[in-house]
């Protein structure tokens, strides 16, 4: 089966180097390891950053541009990711940290339990596709996924039309259609979307992740699957996170 995640396509390619293959604990291991470093980096950033002063945010502007750079690094070279997977973590989990603080700026008192609602809600989403992979038997056909990604691919489409429009007309008329589009029943449904989108990549990427172990790939490149599973958490993480703050904004309003 093809796979869209470019982490799985290029572990494809990385079979049988040696005697001692990569293991499906060994991937869970080494990805819960990451996924709770970023947790707990952002409670850190929650915690000292709160005052959201000029230097947080610088700091939070460099964090997301390393997001960026370690991940071009350790998708095309794999072997970096042993070393740089948890750089990664930890700079997500700043970045995290920081919307969690604007958040409860925003909305005191309910920032931070829409954060951890996201949270409780993306353990049980990835909980439920491992059930549903490991127990229940399910498996995404290849058909399936050759739709999913032309369906992704469309929404991405779509998201960087509408952002040049909206910038174009705002810079010409002076009208946000951001402000209008956030503010609208649609842009609620779109966010709904889009968690569910993540939430079949996310069963995806287990699926994925369980045939190439199988196929025998280096122990090596356990780290680099365990990367590629924690992208596709944390991006689960903020569809949610974004979902249930214009809940409560439309809520409010």
């Amino acid at each position: 089966m093809r796979t869209s995640n470019i982490v799985f396509r290029k572990l494809r390619r990385m079979e049988g180097y040696t005697y001692d293959t990569a293991t499906i604990s060994g991937v869970s291991i080494k990805s819960t390891i990451l996924l709770l470093i970023t947790l707990v980096s952002a409670c850190l950033s929650i915690i000292f950053l709160s005052a959201l002063s000029m230097q947080s945010m610088l700091l939070y502007a460099l964090a997301t541009i390393a997001t960026v750079v370690l991940q071009l690094i350790i998708v095309f070279k794999p072997a970096t990711a042993k070393n740089l997977s948890i750089p990664y973590a930890i700079c997500e989990g700043l970045i995290i940290g920081v919307i969690c603080d604007l958040m409860e700026l925003a909305l005191p008192g309910e920032g931070f339990a829409l954060a951890g609602g996201a949270l409780m809600i993306t353990i049980g989403i990835v909980l439920a596709a491992c059930i549903l992979y490991s127990h229940a038997g399910l498996r995404a056909k290849s058909g399936f996924i050759k739709f999913f990604i032309i369906l992704l691919l469309g929404f991405s489409i779509a998201s960087a039309f509408f952002s040049l429009t909206a910038l174009i007309i705002r810079l010409t008329t002076g009208i946000s259609l951001w402000s209008i589009y956030l503010g609208s029943s649609l842009s609620i449904a779109v966010s709904f979307i889009m968690v569910v989108v993540a939430s079949i990549y996310v069963f995806i990427t287990i699926q994925q992740t369980n045939e190439i172990v199988n196929q025998g790939i280096d122990k090596n490149y356990e780290w680099y699957a365990a990367f590629g599973i924690a992208i596709t958490v944390i991006w689960l993480f903020l569809e949610i996170l974004e979902l249930l703050l214009k809940i409560a904004a439309k809520r409010d309003d």
